[in-house]
């Protein structure tokens, strides 16, 4: 059925790569969801990642996230080079009506350096928690994607990861989580202290994000779809013929 194609768009929730470790949680609140993350190797040593949150649930979105997911992994020709990425995504959206549209985050990790290049098109932003736990915001590049910005260049930030860093991607239905009775809003720094209180990372840590929220929340149905990518630097030594 369509539930378990979509699941099928999503690669392991646990995998180790080139350098990196990464782990996701993907919870949906509908049967079909608006959420996507993914993930595949580049090179022999850099792994590309996405994460995207499509506009709505049902049918449509569901679409969506497939056309972006497609859309990622035909940017394999290019070496999934962010501005590749997100090109093809754009080209994948002009078929839609403007109000169709996309926040997503993707970029490549070098599993030997640690060079982080990403572009976040009107994401959260991922917060990048160091060894020493101190946690920082990875800043927004561009707009949201939608066929109403076709043609829109989107500019790539870049930073260093150092073995122990932690990158962890989420969408907004995490800082959007509704309180058990108050009104209040998980939010953004709720978040970003949790993250860097927590002594845990991959799975561990996506899991003490996921039973934060349930404790947030309470009994509450949640009203938008979570989605967690935790990627860890772990380094590695360069491949021979490479330096």
């Amino acid at each position: 059925d369509a539930r378990r194609f979509q699941l099928s768009l999503l690669p392991p929730p646990h995998d180790s790569l080139p350098g990196i470790a990464i782990s996701a949680r993907y919870l949906s609140c509908t049967q079909l969801a608006g959420d996507l993350y993914d993930y595949t190797t580049a090179d022999s040593q850099s792994t590309a990642f996405l994460i995207a949150d499509v506009v709505g649930h049902g049918a449509t979105a569901a679409m969506l996230t497939s056309v972006v997911k497609s859309a990622f992994r035909s940017a394999r020709d290019s070496g999934y080079e962010p501005a590749a990425v997100i090109e093809r995504v754009q080209q994948g959206l002009q078929p839609f009506d403007v109000d169709r549209f996309v926040t997503l985050c993707c970029g490549q990790v070098d599993g030997t350096s640690g060079r982080l290049r990403y572009v976040n098109a009107g994401h959260p932003p991922p917060l990048l928690r160091t060894s020493a736990g101190v946690v920082n915001p990875l800043e927004v590049t561009g707009p949201l994607l939608s066929s109403a910005f076709a043609g829109l260049s989107y500019s790539e930030a870049e930073t260093e990861l150092k073995p122990g860093d932690v990158v962890l991607a989420y969408t907004d239905g995490v800082t959007e989580t509704p309180a058990a009775r108050d009104g209040d809003w998980f939010g953004s720094r709720r978040l970003e202290a949790l993250v860097a209180s927590a002594g845990s990372r991959g799975g561990e840590l996506l899991d003490s994000v996921l039973a934060a929220l349930d404790e947030f929340s309470g009994s509450r149905a949640r009203p938008d779809d979570v989605t967690l990518l935790s990627i860890e630097y772990l380094g590695m030594s360069p491949v021979p013929g490479t330096t």
